[in-house]
């Protein structure tokens, strides 16, 4: 529940977790910048990690 904008309404975390529940499957959830969304990214391009350069990532 988000109240940012000043009334109260529902975000992606709670629209996740009615689906998470209906579906009977536990979600991960990944914010960014988040090493595991870089290499997911990376491995749907066919590329491999030494290969780029990804600011603030190292390894």
């Amino acid at each position: 529940v988000d109240t940012s904008m000043g009334e109260v309404e529902l975000t992606v975390g709670a629209y996740g977790k009615m689906l998470e529940e209906r579906a009977n499957v536990k979600a991960t959830y990944i914010g960014k910048p988040n090493r595991y969304v870089f290499e997911m990214a990376l491995k749907t391009m066919d590329i491999e990690f030494h290969d780029n350069l990804i600011p603030g990532m190292s390894g």
